[in-house]
């Protein structure tokens, strides 16, 4: 996640698509402390993109901790009055959109 936060576009596609395939398919074992190295050698991806780090993935976790985040994806639907409400699974989609609609 601390990479794919710092690509962008067609490259955080690529990556993706890259460990999907590598994971799915039962080519990397996840389970090995250089997996993702592993991923990176076998699908010819950039060195450079290993290192790359988002600088706000901490805060960010920690915020949706705090906001009692569990599930992915997770919204908080910040109101102007009373108490923010959190959404969470692909399930609540359709909720969220009626409740901002209401907004």
């Amino acid at each position: 996640m601390r990479v794919v936060g710092t690509l962008q576009e067609e490259d955080r596609e690529r990556f993706c698509l890259y460990v999907f395939e590598a994971l799915w398919s039962g080519e990397v074992d996840p389970t090995d402390a250089n997996w993702l190295e592993e991923i990176a050698r076998l699908k010819d991806i950039s060195s450079e993109w290993l290192l790359m780090q988002n600088e706000d993935f901490e805060a960010n976790t920690h915020a949706a901790l705090k906001s009692g985040a569990f599930g992915v994806p997770s919204f908080v639907l910040h109101a102007e009055k009373g108490r923010n409400e959190l959404f969470f699974g692909v399930d609540h989609m359709a909720l969220l959109a009626r409740t901002c609609k209401r907004a």
